[in-house]
């Protein structure tokens, strides 16, 4: 069985941490348009009940245009 200290340092890991939802939301806004990538969003923690920024799960991780650039190869 894992403990819980454990699954915390797992989780979130080396990710940055929001002590609010609207830093976390303004920084996930200043990522989209710096990397051009619209799946970063703001998530609550259940771990350490900061807020992160990260792609929602089923979501791209791949640039749109990333299947034509490989189709021209």
């Amino acid at each position: 069985m894992t403990s819980k200290r454990r699954l915390r340092k797992k989780e979130c890991g080396e990710k940055i941490k929001f002590d609010s939802k609207a830093g976390a939301a303004e920084a996930a806004l200043l990522y989209r348009r710096r990397h051009s990538d619209p799946n970063v969003h703001e998530y609550g923690c259940r771990f350490c009940h900061k807020w992160h920024i990260g792609h929602r799960k089923g979501s791209s991780r791949r640039f749109p245009c990333a299947s034509l650039w490989v189709m021209k190869l």
